[in-house]
């Protein structure tokens, strides 16, 4: 009898000091948001502000960890929900959408620092003002964190933006549209590259589609990046903007209709950009500014340099328009590859660089300017130039087995200034209607 008593006891001790980390799955009942316990399936919480009460639950896992589960439904953030180790967030899908309230004054959604094991997954984050300085997720020096199969849609500043020292961590199956700054940020904003698992760690960014906003992918100072099968359309600036970012690998990707260059690399050494197709960008295909160590191979830079005008109406069937007189085509002319700004040791090898005979033809395949060295150049074929298919001007640069045509290999030269073109607005007008699900109470 003794013995069962302090059985008892030691079971009432463990539930009171432990019990508290048990899963919850949080909806709405009424006016109110409601947390159910998983395992003793009692509603335990209850508070009309979503936020206050995700809070609660999140607090509740301190040093225990725990899962939380969103279901179906709309909920307003009002506060920055802040994650601590060991936590899952998981939500049903695209019906789970975390919206924040235009009178919140938060830096983002969800928000975890200095933290590990943490999973945010199967969910959406919008905002109620779609003219806002938010971002979705902001993680801080996280460690083996995961962000995967999120839908972010229109955050004034950032989809999502990983910043001080963040390692071992995965952003996967993400699909971000019309981001104020960038779909995705990468930005160690510490010299001290130094983890709690060890020195120089990387991440991974794979399978996410980000289209529309300004630049796509973002990476700033970082180190160890692998950026692969992701995917990037019509977004202002730069599809992959890298500055500062130190031996990063992009391969397996896709851009398309990008309104600027498709990639460019400022001070990003140890790179290895392989096996992607850019195509139809305004810009060159990939812009290299003072880049040491690279290889820059197997790849595909179609349409590089597009004027893009677009009809009043968008609708029409007709796919060309005539260049206006007041535009210079010769100077629009952009290449496919242009090194500069003392860019060296980089191998331009096995690389198909053309322009279809619809669109403008390459200023050159690739350009290297006069300040580059010690590069090599080889094995490329280019189709479709204007002045020549390579132009390299660096010092001690060897160019060897390249196949240059200046005629287009399908069709014929345009000579009538008449261009296909691509419509940003119907990319708008999609996103405004992917919004419509989420406008309802």
């Amino acid at each position: 009898m003794k013995r069962n008593i302090l059985v008892i006891i030691f079971l009432a001790a463990f539930t009171h000091l432990f019990g508290q980390g048990t899963d919850y799955i949080i909806f709405k009942k009424g006016n109110s948001f409601i947390a159910k316990n998983r395992i003793s399936g009692n509603e335990e919480l209850k508070h009309k502000d979503a936020s206050v009460l995700i809070q609660k639950v999140l607090n509740n896992f301190q040093g225990i960890g725990g899962k939380i589960e969103l279901l179906s439904g709309k909920y307003p953030i009002t506060n920055q929900l802040n994650i601590p180790n060991h936590v899952t967030i998981s939500g049903s899908g695209a019906s789970t959408v975390l919206e924040i309230d235009k009178t919140a004054e938060i830096e983002s959604a969800f928000y975890s620092d200095s933290t590990s094991k943490v999973t945010i997954q199967d969910l959406t984050i919008t905002s109620e003002d779609t003219k806002n300085s938010h971002s979705g997720i902001i993680f801080t020096n996280v460690g083996d964190c995961l962000i995967k199969d999120v839908f972010i849609t229109e955050m004034g500043a950032y989809g999502i933006w990983f910043r001080g020292y963040c390692f071992l961590s995965e952003i996967r199956g993400c699909k971000i549209s019309d981001s104020g700054k960038s779909g995705i940020l990468l930005q160690a904003t510490t010299k001290n590259l130094k983890s709690r698992a060890g020195d120089y760690l990387f991440n991974l960014i794979t399978n996410c589609i980000i289209y529309g906003g300004n630049y796509g992918i973002e990476l700033q100072k970082t180190i160890c990046t692998n950026i692969v099968a992701c995917q990037v359309f019509m977004t202002k600036s730069a599809g992959f903007y890298l500055n500062g970012a130190n031996s990063t690998l992009i391969s397996g990707c896709r851009t398309y209709q990008i309104q600027d260059d498709a990639i460019r690399a400022v001070k990003s050494h140890e790179l290895n950009v392989s096996s992607n197709i850019f195509c139809w960008h305004e810009g060159h295909g990939i812009s290299l500014d003072n880049v040491v160590w690279g290889t820059i191979t197997g790849n595909n830079f179609i349409d590089n340099g597009h004027i893009n005008i677009v009809p009043e109406n968008v609708n029409t069937a007709h796919y060309v328009m005539e260049i206006p007189d007041g535009i210079s085509l010769l100077d629009s002319l952009k290449c496919g590859i242009f090194a500069s700004n003392q860019t060296k040791g980089v191998t331009f090898s096995g690389n198909a660089i053309f322009n279809w005979g619809s669109n403008l033809p390459l200023k050159y395949g690739i350009h290297e300017d006069s300040s580059c060295s010690d590069n090599i150049i080889t094995g490329n074929n280019i189709d479709f130039f204007h002045n020549q298919g390579i132009l390299s001007e660096g010092t001690n640069t060897k160019e060897s087995n390249n196949l240059s045509t200046k005629e287009t290999f399908i069709g014929k030269e345009n000579e009538n200034k008449k261009f296909h073109w691509y419509a940003p607005q119907r990319l708008q007008k999609f996103i405004e209607e992917t919004r419509k699900p989420f406008d309802t109470k």
